[in-house]
């Protein structure tokens, strides 16, 4: 599993940025309280 970088997010078609972000996971570090993620199952594209 490896971070997706800037250039994947600066793409034009951002329907298929959201089409490509389905099934990623998503990590969170709370500092103190320690990391939380989950798997992205849901996205929505705005032009």
């Amino acid at each position: 599993m490896s971070k997706l970088q800037k250039s994947f997010y600066l793409r034009e078609d951002v329907v298929q940025i959201a089409k490509e972000l389905l099934g990623k996971y998503l990590f969170t570090n709370l500092y103190d309280e320690g990391k939380t993620g989950g798997i992205i199952v849901e996205t929505e594209a705005y032009a």
